[in-house]
């Protein structure tokens, strides 16, 4: 890099072996035209210096020096990674548009952040000689006049003394990326509920008697082939009486069972015996008698 100042400052690794002590004195840089700048130093004391700054270490730089008021005539350019420092630094130009130092680079201790052109006001690091307003007049406030060390001391270390700053509506916000449609859901069709089926007739699974009885005869003739004592028992059916006594019992031995037919026959006997019984004792009709 280079440096115009007092010192040896090293960057990097080796910035610790710069050289100490305190530097002191004005430092002025004029430039009938442009100043460029890559990495280098304008200022006694930089960024990784261990030397001391004294307060008389004032920086004072102009370009375009043949004609000031002339944006034409020079420009200060530096990138992001150069330095200006000193107790102050004043930097001489004719107009924003010369402002060319890069966002980043070092001034008096403060990180850059560029210039803002066009812009509506003044900003607080700027001072000018004349103001072109935004209807297109021109005034003077006349803060300095374009010589190198005039103008108020710099509020944050560091100013620019334009000789015109033309005010400009600052540049429209870009406008934000539009906001991609949200996509849609696809969308299934309703289906409708089956309807509520009525509740199950459970009266045609009550068996009548005889489809009853046939299963019992089934049950029963299953039960004698097995030549013991067998009884069948099951709440609800006909060999249970009112009050849930056994009405028939049978007992096999090794007597024949009867068959399907006959037990028919013995039933519908026993139906008409207790209807005559419960008829008020009255005995069926003997043969070979006449009745009344």
């Amino acid at each position: 890099y280079a440096k115009i100042g007092h010192g040896d400052d090293l960057r990097g690794s080796f910035a610790a072996n710069g050289g100490t002590g305190t530097r002191d004195g004005a430092v002025v840089v004029s430039a009938d035209g442009d100043i460029t700048m890559e990495a280098g130093q304008i200022g006694h004391v930089g960024a990784s210096s261990p030397a001391t700054q004294g307060t008389g270490a004032t920086t004072w730089i102009g370009v375009a020096r043949n004609d000031p008021e002339d944006p034409t005539s020079g420009s200060i350019i530096a990138d992001g990674s150069s330095q200006f420092a000193g107790s102050q630094v004043r930097i001489y130009l004719p107009e924003r548009q010369n402002n060319q130092v890069a966002p980043g680079a070092w001034i008096a201790g403060t990180v850059y952040g560029g210039v803002k052109n066009p812009w509506p006001v003044q900003q607080s690091d700027e001072y000018t000689n004349y103001i072109e307003t935004l209807d297109g007049s021109v005034y003077q406030p006349g803060q300095h006049d374009n010589s190198l060390g005039d103008g108020p001391v710099p509020v944050s270390g560091y100013a620019f003394y334009y000789n015109m700053i033309e005010l400009a509506a600052a540049p429209p916000v870009p406008p934000l990326p539009p906001t991609p449609p949200t996509p849609q859901q696809p969308t299934h069709p309703t289906i409708p509920l089956p309807p509520f089926l009525p509740a199950p007739d459970y009266r045609w699974s009550n068996l009548d008697d005889r489809t009853r009885d046939a299963w019992l005869r089934y049950q029963e003739a299953q039960y004698t082939e097995s030549r013991s004592d067998t009884g069948i028992y099951y709440e609800g059916f006909s060999q249970y009486g009112p009050n849930g006594e056994s009405i028939y019992h049978y007992g096999f031995s090794d007597a024949p069972s009867l068959s399907a037919d006959e037990e028919d026959v013995l039933r519908r006997h026993l139906r008409h015996l207790d209807e005559a019984t419960e008829q008020g004792g009255t005995s069926a009709p003997q043969a070979g008698t006449g009745g009344e």
